[in-house]
């Protein structure tokens, strides 16, 4: 809904730059130009002219809204990465022995669900069990989070992670 809100603003603010661009000639021309402007030729060339300004208008929204995107993947998304990343890493290094593959298949697990939940609460999805099937979840995580809300399952995922962690530092 928002892409289409942005849309409809780029195209809005092209509608008003043309209308402004036509009431400052009129302005400018005078009585002479409204007269000019029923005139078909004069019509085309500043159809031509206003037209020329829109891929301009259009470019300028398109960097905007590229620049939105990337500031959310950098800031949001790449620091939820790097942190799942380093998490993984370590308990990788540090729990490398057979003993801890259940260890760090949970937090492998966890890790990915928490990145599906962040994708699922930005599209206002509500589905949790699909990932039991996916092994990214055991059934007693899958049952506490379907009791969360949406927006707060991929912290909970994050929460679960860090026991399993504290877990393994205790043992």
């Amino acid at each position: 809904i928002r892409t289409c809100t942005d849309a409809g603003v780029a195209v809005l603010s092209c509608l008003i730059t043309a209308a402004l661009t036509v009431g400052f000639c009129v302005a400018v021309w005078g009585e002479d130009g409204v007269r000019d402007l029923q005139n078909p030729e004069v019509l085309t060339s500043l159809s031509s002219y206003l037209n020329s300004f829109c891929p301009f208008i259009l470019g300028l929204y398109l960097s905007a809204a590229l620049n939105r995107w990337w500031t959310l993947r950098v800031e949001a998304l790449g620091h939820h990465l790097d942190a799942i990343c380093n998490i993984y890493m370590l308990v990788s290094v540090h729990c490398a022995s057979p003993k801890f593959v259940w260890s760090r298949e949970r937090i492998q697990g966890l890790s990915l669900a928490s990145v599906v939940f962040a994708a699922r609460m930005t599209r206002g999805e509500d589905k949790v069990w699909d990932l039991v099937e996916q092994s990214m979840l055991t059934d007693v995580e899958a049952e506490a989070l379907a009791r969360v809300g949406i927006g707060e399952r991929p912290m909970v995922c994050f929460a679960l992670l860090y026991e399993v962690v504290w877990l393994l530092c205790v043992k």
